[in-house]
Order: C-alpha cells, then structure tokens, then sequence
C-alpha cells in the first residue's frame, strides 16, 4: 500500500472514530413538570380510565410499581410515556403516579419524569 492510500485510510478511519464533519445538535433540557402535565394530563387521564374500565380493575387495586403505558393520543405522534403507581394518595384519595414521558424530535428525544395524582 503506497504512503498516500495508508494516510488517506488513517484520515477516515479518525474522521469515523471522532465524527467529524457529522453535524450535533446540542442536548435541549427535558420538559418542564407544568409542561408534561399541560401537554399530557388529558392523554394519561384517559389512558387510566381505559385501562381500569377495560380490566374490571379499582383505585384501591393500585399497588406501588403498579405501571401503565400510555402513547399520546394527536394524531402522527411519537409521545409516549408510562405511569409508575408510588403507593401514596393526595388528599381527594387519588394515587400519585410517577409520569415518564418521551418526546421524540426526529432522531432526538427527551425525557421528564413527574409526580402527579390521577383518579382513574
């Protein structure tokens, strides 16, 4: 191999290791809780209401690490989350549920985990 392929070679393979010349898009902080609660708080109501109509289930058959999935409901959407029961109550007797949820902006996402109490 002459001098000029053997560099050309060690040039991309660094290029390759380093991702150079690829372009990144800075980390963006993950929503705010407010926001996952203004954004989500329809979608995961009626997720739960589903989910306990659909499996004869009650509020005091929640235990704690009792987990739901949920997918936002707007049509093309890439959202989703899951509902984590931590076993306390708020004062109306609702379960608190840690929220996760995912937001997806193309090949990037974010995550923001919230307390929040729903009744289902």
């Amino acid at each position: 191999m002459s001098f000029k392929k053997a560099a050309l070679c060690a040039f991309a393979a660094v290029a390759l290791l380093t991702g150079a010349g690829c372009e990144q898009k800075p980390a963006s902080p993950p929503p705010s809780p407010d926001e996952v609660r203004a954004k989500y708080t329809a979608d995961i109501q009626q997720t739960l209401t589903a989910y306990f109509n659909t499996h004869g289930l009650k509020a005091s058959d929640i235990k704690p690490g009792f987990t739901v999935p949920w997918v936002a409901s707007k049509a093309g959407a890439e959202d989703h989350g899951f509902l984590v029961a931590t076993g306390e109550t708020s004062a109306k007797g609702c379960p608190v549920w840690k929220v996760s949820s995912f937001e997806h902006y193309g090949k990037y996402s974010s995550r923001a985990d919230v307390k929040q109490a729903i009744c289902p």
